[in-house]
């Protein structure tokens, strides 16, 4: 399980890497930004169309995940709020079930 933690790790990470889109070049010998200059080269290695592809998608699909992940947690904040009030769920057992993982 991701921690608000670690997700704050992770996003601070994709703050500060270079500005994407990013994209991996016609041969996908490595990953580019959108100006030509390089993030990293995948040249002699076996895979290296896929992970070039997956490098340059992770720009972008970290934040978006990322955002998924927030929505997601506004959505179950406010799901166990209405739960709280309605005395059906204690708070109490839902932090203990929080400390555990």
């Amino acid at each position: 399980m991701l921690t608000k933690e670690k997700l704050t790790e992770i996003r601070e990470r994709a703050e500060k890497a270079t500005p994407g889109p990013w994209g991996n070049g016609l041969l996908a010998n490595g990953v580019y930004t959108m100006r030509g200059n390089e993030i990293c080269s995948f040249d002699g290695e076996r895979n290296k169309q896929s992970n070039s592809h997956f490098v340059a998608n992770a720009r972008t699909d970290i934040p978006a995940l990322l955002e998924h992940i927030a929505g997601q947690d506004y959505i179950l904040e406010a799901i166990l709020d209405v739960l709280y009030k309605a005395k059906i769920v204690s708070p109490y057992k839902v932090e203990e079930a929080d400390n555990a993982s």
